[in-house]
């Protein structure tokens, strides 16, 4: 609400309260305010002109105040309501049920203040009292009914007091057991609510009332999902899809769930068949691609991608996954070309990848000035240009330039973690021990929940075998909060390792290995582990198949040489 439109609303009701009056003047004055003072008429017309200009201005609170005193000199139903509404709006609550009660007084048959009066209550945290008028303002015939507890159980969602949300849509669901369309509202809440079960019950319930409902059936299956039970939301969705073969937007459904079980190739096939029947439409040619790239079916995902240019819909997108795709094959020349054609939602994360291809293409100097144009045109993305600026020039091997651009970011942003943290990375791998503590502590220290920095940390101090104890802590403070991080698992190995419990260390990194799908770094340590152990031949079979892969890698080479010169 950008600004209040009062003016019909104004107009109407002065015209109500007199005819044949001189118009106002646009604005109140002195003169106004002495004239007020003695015609309450005058009075009145002050007090509406008082909340339109307040309004406009965005003074809600005094908006709100200037209607409730307008309402107390008139029985124009008009006036208590525009004051009702501006109360609510202004989170005036006291004032709300005050002109919401007044508008009933004057007007019984309107439904509206009797919702007014239930999101009152409701933001109060009164949920009985809120139920208790939300069934006044409900609509007595069935189907208008029905769409009005739609339309309530959306608003419910939204409540940020869940608790009290989920009261009331439980008590409304109650107070209509025969409802079909109330207990799939209440089903919705408890779904926007974290409560999955009950969801459950209650989308169970609608589908009893109304069988082969879709709506409802599509609660139940997102509310088997969310409560940890995927293969029966599958198989109920199978056999709605089976009993249903022509409705598209159920097959798009099932896709959408067969991808988030990791089912890629079934959801594909499902992408196949709605392309099929409507081969342009947009949103499964788009959803398809990005499935097709997360499970590596690049050439599916470029066809698909490819025919969103040809039909010119969602062409920022489909350039930006086109230009990540050339990027991720090698092709930068061809990344660039895309890249440099996504705007819209995807602009900076494009200028981003843009610079990033051009350094891949030999191109540093150019790939830094799209990164300082991108700082000059976005303030909202230097941090991340400054940032990524710094990690092309790092894999250059130009550290002190890229020191340089951090030393130079942390002057513009001084309290941003994410380039303490990245100048931390930088000092490390120029020799920097000391510095980079420094910078990783004061990130702890703002966030002592930040893992990647706790996890640095503590790697760090493990691989100079410096306060082993300390590392120990940090990394196990990292794995606490994410457990699955390839990274972290690696150093809960390597502090193992560093601390003797070899036995353990190999089981970290193993676990590591898995998760990371052949990090080259972790490969260094898992062979060295192996070797020390005494199992050489597996640790060289570790090291060989990662040279393969990764024949460059400086922490991989020098672990080899060190054990196999």
């Amino acid at each position: 609400m950008p600004r209040f439109i009062f003016l019909v609303a104004l107009a109407a009701v002065i015209a109500g309260c007199a005819t044949n009056r001189e118009a106002a003047e646009p604005g109140p004055s002195p003169v106004a305010e002495d004239a007020a003072a003695s015609d309450p008429h005058q009075e009145l017309i002050y007090q509406l002109l008082v909340g339109e200009f307040a309004g406009n201005r965005g003074a809600f609170d005094q908006a709100a105040q200037a209607y409730g005193d307008a309402m107390a000199l008139t029985d124009d139903p008009a006036v208590a309501q525009r004051a009702a509404r501006v109360a609510l709006y202004a989170e005036r609550f006291d004032l709300a049920r005050t002109a919401a009660r007044r508008w009933l007084a004057l007007a019984p048959a309107a439904r509206e203040p009797h919702r007014i009066l239930a999101v009152v209550a409701l933001r109060e945290g009164d949920p009985e009292a809120a139920t208790e008028s939300f069934l006044a303002y409900l609509p007595g015939d069935g189907d208008t009914r029905d769409q009005a507890l739609s339309r309530l159980g959306a608003a419910l969602a939204q409540e940020g007091d869940a608790n009290a949300a989920m009261a009331v849509a439980r008590g409304l669901a109650g107070h209509f057991p025969e409802s079909a369309a109330a207990q799939l509202m209440a089903a919705r809440v408890a779904l926007s609510t974290g409560r999955a079960r009950l969801a459950l019950q209650s989308a169970r319930a609608a589908l009893q009332l109304r069988p082969g409902w879709r709506a409802a059936a599509l609660v139940e299956v997102e509310a088997l999902r969310r409560s940890g039970r995927a293969g029966e939301a599958l198989k109920r969705l199978d056999g709605m899809v089976a009993d249903s073969p022509g409705d598209y937007e159920l097959r798009l459904e099932y896709a959408r769930a067969l991808a988030a079980a990791g089912r890629s190739g079934d959801a594909l096939g499902q992408f196949h068949a709605l392309l099929e029947r409507q081969p342009d439409d947009d949103r499964i040619l788009l959803s398809g691609a990005l499935l097709a790239l997360q499970s590596g079916h690049h050439d599916q995902a470029r066809r698909w991608l490819k025919r969103l240019l040809a039909i010119e819909t969602r062409t920022d997108a489909a350039n930006y996954y086109l230009g990540r795709l050339a990027l991720d094959e090698g092709d930068a020349g061809q990344a660039v070309e895309y890249l440099r054609r996504a705007g819209g939602e995807y602009a900076v994360d494009a200028a981003l990848a843009e610079a990033t291809a051009l350094a891949a293409d030999g191109r540093i100097d150019a790939a830094r000035q799209r990164l300082r144009t991108l700082r000059d045109d976005n303030s909202d993305a230097a941090v991340q240009a400054y940032a990524t600026e710094a990690e092309l020039l790092r894999r250059s091997g130009r550290q002190a330039e890229a020191l340089s651009v951090l030393d130079e970011a942390l002057q513009a942003h001084p309290g941003d973690a994410d380039l303490r943290y990245a100048r931390a990375m930088a000092r490390i791998q120029a020799g920097s021990l000391e510095q980079a503590i420094t910078d990783l502590e004061a990130v702890i220290d703002a966030d002592p929940q930040n893992a990647a920095a706790l996890n640095a940390l503590g790697y760090t101090l493990a691989d100079g075998n410096r306060d082993l104890d300390r590392a120990a802590s940090l990394v196990s403070r990292a794995y606490q909060l994410s457990p699955d991080d390839p990274a972290v698992v690696d150093s809960m190995g390597w502090v193992a390792y560093r601390q003797g419990r070899l036995e353990q260390a190999l089981d970290y990194l193993r676990r590591a290995e898995s998760l990371s799908g052949g990090d080259p770094e972790i490969a260094a340590h898992l062979g060295e582990v192996l070797w020390q152990l005494g199992r050489k031949d597996e640790a060289r079979r570790v090291w060989r198949e990662a040279l393969e892969a990764y024949p460059d890698h400086e922490v991989l080479r020098s672990t080899v040489e060190r054990f196999q010169p």
